[in-house]
């Protein structure tokens, strides 16, 4: 299954949303939506609820989880539901003798969310996929046929273009989800023939009371719904990891005040992680943006990191508003730099130097 939700009752937030979604039997004009928001707050898990609620058998009580379709879209085995997202045509097989026949082949649909739900930021929603998708809707059927594309950001400008006419004059009973975290990078065209529904971050006492009841401990469940900033998927991330949510380099690295980090500490540093791979140098710049998002709302009054760590409160209050702004602001744009730039080195020093002023370290005086 995914997840464990299976119908509107059981979603964390979104009402708004919820209560206008019910009520899409009755607008046939309105065959297109984009779900917009911030990674991890439930677009792709609603996304899924819709689709049980279009589908469901029990018309008094939809979704009910519990009929057949229900029970097969919670399984991604609804033949009547298509997922796509980045990359679908570079995977070719689910066993190694086991062929696709088709780009959006339904037996590969459970697996391949489950293997891949983030996709690379090299891959692509290409024209083929979109192709597929025209021919596929061209079949008639009596039941809803659902299409939700996942990071729908990553269509490729041809395959926007290609699937314009289809997004604005869709077959009868056909209904197309797009998510998205960046609704800005999505070509106006595509925006404009689709219905907006913005998701907000979820409330961190929700994601707490939902990681309780999971059988997390009250305290592990605050830490890690205080840092995870309304996401729910970043909650369970920060979660697994037990008490110590932050790995202690990370917070090695946010105890750095300006001037005070000399040539050794940095070589050290990278010393261990030059070694690494790549995807755990990025993990470690996320963690940062989380705990300095964590400084910076210490430092406004959202949250009260006394009552979560008290020493993560005593590196906050060594640090000035000014100084966190910063610092947040220079690893957001390393964030975003990690998608274009693979030399692990130049990164390594862009984070040090993200982090202080010092201006006798240099990338030539360092020898890496």
């Amino acid at each position: 299954m995914v997840g464990s939700v299976d119908n509107f009752q059981k979603i964390i937030g979104h009402k708004e949303i919820i209560t206008f979604l019910k009520k899409l039997k009755n607008m046939p004009f309105i065959h297109s939506l984009i779900f917009y928001g911030k990674k991890g707050i439930g677009k792709r898990t609603l996304a899924l609820v819709f689709a049980q609620y279009l589908a469901c058998l029990n018309k008094e009580k939809a979704p009910c989880g519990e009929c057949p379709h229900c029970r097969m879209i919670g399984d991604l085995e609804y033949p009547y539901l298509e997922i796509i997202f980045p990359g679908w045509e570079n995977v070719k097989t689910i066993k190694e003798e086991e062929k696709y026949e088709s780009l959006l082949d339904l037996r590969s649909q459970h697996r391949l969310f489950e293997m891949r739900p983030e996709t690379s930021k090299k891959e692509s929603i290409t024209i083929d996929v979109i192709r597929e998708i025209k021919e596929r809707i061209k079949m008639k059927a009596d039941e809803y046929r659902i299409y939700l594309i996942i990071d729908a950001e990553r269509m490729t400008q041809e395959a926007a273009n290609a699937f314009l006419k289809t997004l604005e004059e869709p077959p009868e009973r056909v209904f197309f989800i797009l998510t998205t975290s960046q609704i800005h990078k999505l070509p106006a065209t595509i925006r404009s023939r689709c219905y907006l529904l913005k998701f907000s971050s979820l409330e961190p006492k929700a994601i707490e009371e939902f990681l309780v009841k999971k059988g997390w401990p009250l305290d592990t469940a605050k830490k890690a719904s205080a840092f995870s900033f309304g996401s729910l998927r970043t909650a369970l991330q920060l979660i697994n990891r037990g008490e110590k949510i932050f790995p202690e380099e990370v917070i090695k690295f946010a105890e750095i005040r300006k001037r005070e980090v000399g040539y050794y500490f940095f070589r050290n540093f990278y010393e261990k992680y030059s070694e690494t791979d790549y995807d755990t140098i990025v993990s470690f710049i996320k963690d940062l943006i989380f705990l300095y998002r964590g400084l910076l709302y210490q430092k406004l009054g959202y949250i009260n990191l006394f009552e979560i760590d008290p020493h993560l409160k005593v590196i906050a209050e060594r640090k000035t508003y000014e100084e966190i702004i910063i610092s947040l602001y220079k690893l957001n744009q390393l964030y975003e730099e990690c998608e274009y730039n693979l030399n692990k080195k130049l990164i390594l020093f862009h984070l040090y130097s993200s982090l202080t002023d010092e201006k006798s370290f240099t990338y030539q005086s360092l020898d890496i």
